[in-house]
């Protein structure tokens, strides 16, 4: 009896898991500039080649990196809950384009952003494993 408690308990946490809404992910990314620290794309790590930049997230929806060319583009937040899904548009210099894309923000504190690739599923119905997506951005707040 006590481990079907358990296992009911257990099942309730993870049902619970906290998911960060459209709204929190707006208020927090549009305070300050993010480091970029990590960045895998296809299943390799690219994060030297973007060590240097950092993301500064406008209210207004326009993004400005630190990159060599100081690239803007346009960025915005989906009305998905679970979990939240961040679009990025850069334009392709500075192999700064590379960003672009629909991101699933699978952790965000006031000081970290764990974004994993959506790959266009956006069925909040749908459970989905982003574990199994080799691509991540992790960003920390300067």
């Amino acid at each position: 009896m006590k481990r079907i408690v358990y296992l009911l308990m257990l099942l309730f946490l993870v049902s619970c898991a906290k998911h960060s809404t459209p709204k929190k992910v707006n208020r927090i990314l549009t305070k300050g500039k993010w480091q970029i620290t990590t960045f895998v794309e296809n299943g390799y790590d690219i994060s030297h080649s973007y060590k240097e930049v950092s993301l500064s997230f406008g209210k207004g929806g326009d993004v400005v990196t630190t990159s060599e060319s100081g690239v803007s583009g346009e960025w915005y937040v989906g009305s998905n809950k679970k979990p939240a899904i961040v679009y990025i548009s850069l334009p392709d210099i500075d192999s700064m384009n590379v960003i672009s894309g629909d991101w699933a923000v699978v952790k965000l504190t006031r000081k970290e952003c764990i974004l994993k690739r959506n790959r266009g599923l956006t069925n909040q119905e749908e459970k989905i494993d982003y574990e199994q997506y080799s691509d991540n951005l992790t960003l920390i707040k300067n």
